[in-house]
Formats: C-alpha cells, structure tokens, sequence
C-alpha cells in the first residue's frame, strides 16, 4: 500500500495507486501486486505458508495463489485446473476440461505438474474450430 508522504493526504495516495494499474485491473489487485512482487523469487521460503497467508488476503483465490506459486515462487507442482485456457487445451486433445478431471489428471503429473501447465497453454486451445483472425492469415499469405 502506498504510504502518502508527511503532509500527504490519503486520497493522493489512492489516486496514485490507481493511476498505476493496468487497464481493467482493480484498485484492490493494485494495492496487492506490488507486495508480492517485492519478494524475491530466488528465495527459500515455505510455498504453503506464503499460500495460506495470500489466501487469507480479501480478492486473492486459488487461481491467483496457484499462479503465483508458478512464476513468483518457482513451484514445479502448481496446477490451475480451473484455467480456462487448461480447460480448453485438454478438450482440445480429447480429454475431458471440468476443473474436478483436470485436477484428477494431473495428479499423475507430481511433482512436475508446472510443467504440464506450460505445455498445455502453450499447444492448441480449440477443438478444431478456426479462431484465426481473417486479417492475420491474409498478412501470413502475402508474406509467404
């Protein structure tokens, strides 16, 4: 959280921290990015109990704990099995995409179910269905 300077007033610290956001971002997500960010990610710590005193945190759920785990603490066994682009990368490959069986599957995965994480986001996400925009494959076309 922003701290307003000596003589600062707390609606210039408000305005500060929303004026730092992403688009779309909360105010409230903005408020707590920036202390996890300040961790460092080569550090030793207890993933389960930076994980217990996140989801304590009002806003962050176990997708946002999961994926902090992923890039912030360099968990290789986080799964978001409720990710839609999971979900859709294993429909894709003719598996089921509930959260409950993706969940199921991966535990055969452990301990390295990051990696499985990784792979699936990054191979198809449809069922065959073309999502191309019309416009990039017609730049593909005249560069070819």
């Amino acid at each position: 959280m922003l701290v307003p300077e000596r003589g600062g007033d707390r609606d210039a610290s408000a305005r500060a921290t929303a004026d730092a956001r992403w688009p779309g971002e909360s105010c409230h997500r903005a408020r707590v990015g920036p202390r996890v960010k300040r961790g460092d990610p080569r550090c030793r710590c207890d993933r389960d109990a930076v994980a217990e005193r996140l989801l304590a945190i009002d806003g962050i759920g176990p997708w946002t704990v999961a994926y902090i785990r992923l890039r912030a603490l360099g968990d290789p066994d986080a799964f978001l099995p409720t990710d839609l682009g999971v979900r859709r990368a294993l429909e894709a490959r003719g598996l089921p995409g509930d959260p409950r069986s993706a969940a199921s599957m991966a535990e055969a995965w452990r301990p390295w179910r990051s990696y499985a994480l990784q792979y699936l986001w990054s191979g198809p996400m449809s069922s065959g269905r073309d999502t191309t925009d019309p416009r990039l494959a017609a730049k593909k076309e005249q560069a070819a």
